[in-house]
């Protein structure tokens, strides 16, 4: 929650979001390094894997998230390694982005974790060659110094051994 920004006061033992809230007495650790990653099904991949990386343009499109079009980090990569390719649809919402590319509709630079479970399931091929760029760094908060419940540190502790054991970069030691 967004408006959660005194952990000790509103009665939250652990938080997760995109920034680090900077608030005085908590530990706050960087926990998941999101990617992004340039997609398409598996099936499209096998198709381009057949032609030179040059050519791919002419066998198919993109699908794009609105917002990175205009994105500092991530509209350069659509301005111009993928400048080639027609649009073949825009949409505001990343689950709509990777139910396009599922269908076969064209490539996408998507949110690893948003793509991870269709990585994983074989329907979506990371595409090499092509733009990786470092996503949003997800911090994990919790009140610093002993908290209510031994349950709290415990979980604290889990949580950043999953990240760990995921390989998700978890700071400077990673």
């Amino acid at each position: 929650d967004e408006s959660a920004r005194y952990v000790d006061e509103i009665d939250v033992d652990m938080t997760i979001g995109a920034r680090p809230m900077q608030q005085a007495g908590l530990l706050e650790v960087p926990f998941l390094q999101d990617e992004w990653v340039t997609v398409c099904a598996t099936e499209l991949a096998a198709k381009l894997a057949r032609v030179p990386r040059a050519k791919h343009h002419l066998h198919t499109g993109l699908i794009c998230l609105e917002e990175n079009l205009t994105s500092e980090s991530i509209g350069p990569i659509f301005r111009e390694q993928l400048s080639g390719y027609r649009m073949n649809a825009i949409y505001d919402d990343q689950r709509l982005v990777l139910d396009a590319v599922l269908r076969g509709r064209g490539i996408a630079c998507l949110s690893r974790f948003v793509a991870q479970g269709s990585i994983d399931g074989g329907a979506l091929t990371i595409l090499a060659d092509y733009p990786r760029l470092p996503g949003l760094t997800w911090w994990l908060s919790r009140v610093a110094g002993p908290s209510r419940s031994p349950i709290v540190e415990q979980t604290f502790e889990w949580l950043l051994a999953q990240a760990e054991e995921a390989g998700s970069s978890r700071g400077p030691e990673a």
